[in-house]
């Protein structure tokens, strides 16, 4: 990172720092894994460049290498062409930014570039859905919400820190409790889409583990089951 003198405005421990000047210090997930032919695996992969008349760009670096090592054995196991977007990230760019990078690729040059692609599916793997419950930790003081009335008491200080605009808890950017989490399930199944739906949970397991013990049994069990939802007719 550069130097500075300044103060630590906001520590989000273990993610960044946040000093007083403005300047954003990332703790982890700042490994670069540049693209290259995986001699072990036999992936290849290369950056795409986005000329500016497609009305697109690229904001973030490469992905890290945790991620990058599972995608490249999902692209393995799946045998398939998996496209990693690299969206714009917060705090330096508040949500929903990183949404809509990610809707205008899916939307704007990915048809262009694959020649009318169609949705068939979409595999959600470990969303973030916020806390488990209002009372969870992690939250914030009663003061935190610089006197907003539409932010309540309980809201992740993270969450409100990244997205500025949250209304709060039941932000949908966010995602909700744990209990509408078989809510957004439900729905999702109601809402007219004639495919299925399935719900998976992998129990006694955290968030993301999959990429931190990607050989865990638990962790192949999960990888199996994604392989069999992208190749199935």
């Amino acid at each position: 990172m550069d130097s500075t003198t300044a103060e630590v405005a906001y520590y989000f421990a273990p993610f960044l720092r946040v000093y007083t000047d403005g300047l954003v210090e990332r703790l982890i997930g700042t490994d670069v894994v540049p693209p290259a032919m995986n001699s072990e695996t036999g992936v290849s992969t290369k950056d795409v460049v986005i000329a500016p008349e497609t009305g697109a760009s690229s904001y973030a670096p490469l992905t890290g290498s945790i991620y990058h090592n599972y995608l490249t054995s999902l692209v393995l196991e799946a045998d398939i062409i998996a496209v990693s977007v690299a969206y714009r990230l917060a705090p330096e760019n508040p949500v929903p930014a990183a949404y809509e990078d990610s809707w205008l690729r899916f939307s704007g040059w990915f048809p262009h570039w694959l020649g009318g692609v169609k949705l068939q599916g979409i595999c959600v793997v470990h969303p973030y859905f916020g806390r488990k419950s209002e009372d969870d930790v992690g939250k914030v003081d009663d003061n935190a919400s610089g006197g907003r009335p539409d932010v309540r008491p309980g809201v992740d200080n993270r969450w409100l820190y990244v997205c500025p605009t949250t209304s709060g808890f039941n932000d949908p950017r966010e995602g909700c409790a744990e209990g509408k989490r078989v809510v957004y399930y439900e729905t999702l199944g109601k809402s007219g889409w004639s495919g299925e739906v399935e719900i998976m949970e992998t129990e006694g397991e955290g968030h993301v583990f999959h990429l931190f013990k990607p050989s865990c049994e638990r962790a192949v069990t999960l990888m199996k089951r994604i392989v069999s939802f992208i190749n199935q007719e």
